[in-house]
C-alpha cells in the first residue's frame, strides 16, 4: 500500500478534497456533487465508498480521477454498468435504466421461503388484507426486507406500487 494514500476518510475530509477540485455540493443531496465550467459540467455522486463521476466535461473529469487517485485508493472501473440494484446500458443517442438483475435477485430470496404460495399477479380491485389474515409466518423478519426491497423496485415498475402498498400495511 502507498503510504501517502489514506485508507480512511471521513466523509468531511472527501467534502474538502471535492470542493477544493472546484466542486460544489448539492443543495438536493448531500452525496451530489457539480463542477459547472465553460467546457460543460462534470457530477460527483458518492455512496458509502463508491463513486460515480459523469458529465460531459471530459477534462474535468480526467482531471479529478488523476486528482483523486493520488490522494485516495481508488479504482476506475471504467463505464458504469450496475450500481445499487440499477442495470445501466448505452447508446449513442441515450442511456437505458433497468432492474431485471435486481428483479431476479428478489424471486430469487422469495422462492426461499418454505411456505410461499404462488398466485396470479392480478389483484382484486378494493381488496383489503388484514394482519389476521392466513397463517402467521414464523419469522417475518425476511417477509419484511422483501416487502422493502420490492418497493425499492416501484421506482422503475410503477404499476407493481399499489400491491406493495397493500401488502406493506400486513
Amino acid at each position: 500500500m502507498d503510504s501517502n494514500k489514506q485508507l480512511m476518510l471521513g466523509f468531511e475530509d472527501f467534502c474538502n478534497a471535492i470542493m477544493s477540485a472546484g466542486f460544489r455540493q448539492s443543495h438536493h443531496d448531500p452525496a451530489l456533487f457539480v463542477s459547472d465550467t465553460s467546457t460543460g459540467r462534470a457530477c460527483l455522486l458518492l455512496y458509502v465508498d463508491d463513486m460515480i463521476i459523469f458529465g460531459d466535461d471530459k477534462c474535468t473529469i480526467h482531471k479529478i480521477k488523476q486528482n483523486f487517485n493520488q490522494i485516495f485508493e481508488m479504482k476506475d472501473l471504467g463505464f458504469l454498468c450496475y450500481f445499487f440494484g440499477l442495470e445501466i446500458a448505452y447508446s449513442q443517442r441515450n442511456y437505458l435504466l433497468y432492474q431485471h438483475k435486481y428483479a431476479s435477485e428478489i424471486v430469487f430470496q422469495a422462492r426461499l421461503m418454505d411456505d410461499i404460495k404462488r398466485l396470479d399477479t392480478s389483484i382484486e380491485l378494493n381488496i383489503k388484507l388484514y394482519a389476521t389474515d392466513g397463517e402467521l409466518l414464523s419469522d417475518s423478519t425476511f417477509y419484511h426486507q422483501l416487502v422493502e426491497k420490492l418497493i425499492y423496485l416501484t421506482i422503475y415498475r410503477p404499476y407493481i406500487a399499489y400491491v406493495m402498498h397493500l401488502v406493506s400495511h400486513v
